[in-house]
């Protein structure tokens, strides 16, 4: 789905969303019969995640999917039903399942390039691409330097003299990559990077420019130090942030 359809689909649903709260307000028996066992925060979010879950769906993001159903079931449990569960009955088991398939599902990156009206966009997806795909856009396979780290933490000091990509992945632990150490093939580079759970910071010299794209589901991405560009050596960073915080720091 396009940026621009994403936002109108959001539009509706914010707007839906006033629609049901002012109905609620004007009469508190308003959908009594379909939603008579649920407050009005709890529609709210039964809404939302349904929206979030759809788009998941749509886009393939494990996280997200299997996020959106434990807090759906976590908000009916005990209703309509369905028996009373505790949370952590919930949210460990979701996040153990989610463990467990991205570890029997061997991942393959690609990063690619492509131009939008004469503007250069960065993306980075799981699976094999079509040949249409390939045409279309200028495509990268990653295979550079990977941590993946599952339940614990590292630090990793780079010391490449032909950098061109490193994927980093963490599920419920911390990771540490230093780059300022290394020398890029070339003028462009790419970063992978995956919390789930967790912590990621990523020190890059303050003499490379970052193309950071974010994603982020009850997490953060955030850049910090000064950036001097060079005018020659860029990082192209697919930064995805699930219930934790990835860090840029230019150094």
């Amino acid at each position: 789905m396009s940026r621009s359809g994403k936002k109108m689909v959001y539009g509706v649903i914010m707007i839906v969303i006033a629609a049901l709260l002012i109905m609620k307000g004007i009469n508190p028996n308003f959908l009594g019969n379909v939603f008579g066992q649920l407050g009005i925060w709890e529609i709210v979010w039964t809404v939302i995640l349904c929206l979030i879950l759809i788009n998941s769906i749509v886009e393939r993001h494990l996280f997200a999917i299997i996020g959106s159903l434990a807090f759906l079931l976590f908000i009916y449990e005990g209703k309509y039903g369905i028996p009373n569960i505790p949370a952590w009955a919930i949210f460990v088991p979701a996040a153990l399942i989610y463990v467990g398939i991205e570890a029997m599902i061997p991942k393959r990156w690609h990063f690619y390039r492509s131009d939008n009206n004469g503007h250069r966009t960065f993306k980075a997806e799981y699976g094999s691409k079509s040949r249409e795909d390939c045409e279309e856009a200028e495509v990268i396979e990653c295979d550079g330097s990977n941590i993946d780290v599952t339940f614990g933490s590292t630090v990793k000091y780079f010391e490449d003299d032909e950098f061109t990509n490193s994927d980093l992945e963490v599920n419920f632990g911390s990771i540490k990559a230093y780059y300022n150490k290394v020398t890029m093939k070339g003028n462009t580079a790419y970063i992978n990077a995956e919390e789930n759970f967790g912590n990621i910071e990523i020190f890059i010299p303050k003499t490379w420019k970052a193309e950071v794209h974010r994603e982020q589901a009850f997490g953060r991405v955030v850049e910090q130090g000064t950036v001097e560009w060079d005018g020659e050596h860029t990082v192209f960073i697919n930064a995805e942030a699930n219930f934790g915080e990835i860090v840029i720091h230019h150094v």
